[in-house]
């Protein structure tokens, strides 16, 4: 039974992050927050980093063995890697589908190195 059940989280996990990932990707929601006009990142760091350290915490003193943690800990890694990769999958077929609209959104996608305009100076590199 926990089998399943720890399937059925994968599962749904994958599901509600490629459903964000599709939501974002058409609202704007990315371009967004290349401009920093959104939440800012560090916000949502901390969030993940507090939840990691509060399971990681219940954990430690709510379950005997040190292989429950082992065992969470490997799920949730392996949840998501395989989010974020599917995510980058969605984002490579949006570009692939869109190539027109991508370069004229950012201009220097595709372009060569030296054929490239910068938008700053300080990172010509």
């Amino acid at each position: 039974m926990p089998f399943i059940m720890i399937w059925g989280m994968f599962v749904a996990i994958l599901v509600a992050i490629n459903w964000l990932n599709l939501k974002a990707l058409y609202t704007g929601t990315y371009y967004k927050l290349q401009q920093m006009k959104s939440i800012s990142v560090a916000w949502v760091g901390i969030g993940g980093a507090g939840y990691i350290i509060g399971q990681i915490l219940l954990s430690i003193f709510y379950t005997e063995f040190a292989t429950y943690i082992i065992i969470i800990s490997c799920i949730f890694l392996l949840s998501i890697l395989t989010a974020y990769f599917s995510t980058n999958i969605h984002r490579y077929f949006f570009i692939c589908r869109n190539l027109d609209t991508v370069k004229i959104v950012e201009p220097n996608f595709g372009l060569p190195k030296n054929e490239r305009k910068y938008k700053y100076i300080y990172r010509q590199i």
